[in-house]
C-alpha cells in the first residue's frame, strides 16, 4: 500500500504492508533518519514476533494513505535493516474502515469516524 509519512520539514514515500497481527506501525530505521529524525529520542518499545524480539522507538509522525491523513506515532526499528515497513493496528487499522475482496483483487479503505 502507498504510504506517505512527514514530519512537516521532510517527507518519504514508500510501501507499507497491512499487517492486522501487528500492535504498531513499523518501519525502518533508514525511513526514520530518512525523515531527520533522531531515532533513539523516541519512546523506546521491545517488539515481539515469532522470528524474534527488536527495539523500536516510536515518534509522533504525518501518516498519509491513499486520500486519508492523520498524525499519529509510529515506531522505528532501532537497527539497520531489521524492520519492512507495516501498518498496524495502533496508528492505522485504529483510524479506517478497511475491507478486501479477494475474488475481485480489491481493496476499500475510508476513514472511521467513530460510528456505525
Amino acid at each position: 500500500m502507498p504510504v506517505v509519512l512527514s514530519t512537516g520539514r521532510e517527507s518519504l514515500a514508500l510501501a507499507a504492508c497491512v499487517d492486522t497481527g501487528a500492535s504498531f506501525c513499523i518501519f525502518r530505521r533508514e525511513h526514520g533518519e530518512a525523515l531527520g529524525l533522531s531515532i533513539e529520542r523516541g519512546h523506546r518499545q521491545r517488539v515481539r514476533t515469532p522470528t524474534g524480539v527488536f527495539e523500536t522507538f516510536g515518534h509522533s509522525v504525518s501518516l498519509s494513505v491513499l486520500d486519508l491523513d492523520w498524525e499519529c506515532v509510529v515506531y522505528f526499528a532501532a537497527e539497520l535493516h531489521l524492520a519492512r515497513a507495516v501498518l498496524g493496528r495502533s496508528g492505522f487499522l485504529d483510524r479506517v474502515r478497511l475491507a478486501l475482496i479477494d475474488y475481485d483483487r480489491s481493496l476499500y479503505l475510508s476513514a472511521y469516524n467513530g460510528r456505525g
